[in-house]
């Protein structure tokens, strides 16, 4: 069986995570979902990523000029690839989607104050 990304995350600040959150954009309500059901993003292609959305068009831009996207990596067999944009120092880190394509939901962690810490992805691998 081919290496699987089980979840993919960054950290915002060191702190300990007191509380998890489901992402959501305006008009999604985590109340009104059902038990295992979450909001998610799309992934066509088998690979997610993690950016800033005041740089898609920089992003969408990589793939355009060139099919193969910049700097791939391998770790423990799973390909990784990144970049960053000189001018404003925006950087996207892509990763391979738990099964490829589908749909897969974002957990805010938040400190005890209420900042939030970290962000993780769940490809899950586990339903």
């Amino acid at each position: 069986m081919d290496p699987r990304v089980a979840a993919a995350g960054f950290v915002i600040r060191k702190e300990r995570v007191a509380s998890w959150e489901l992402a959501v954009v305006p008009g999604e309500d985590p109340r009104l979902l059902r038990d295992s059901e979450a909001y998610c993003f799309g992934v066509d292609g088998g690979t997610a990523c993690f950016a800033d959305a005041s740089v898609t068009e920089w992003i969408a831009s990589l793939w355009r000029d060139d099919e193969a996207p910049p700097r791939q990596t391998q770790v423990a067999g799973v390909r990784m690839s990144d970049a960053e944009d000189q001018e404003s120092g925006a950087n996207v880190i892509a990763f391979s989607s738990g099964w490829g394509d589908g749909c897969y939901p974002v957990w805010i962690g938040r400190t005890d104050g209420g900042s939030v810490a970290c962000f993780v992805a769940d490809m899950r691998l586990s339903d």
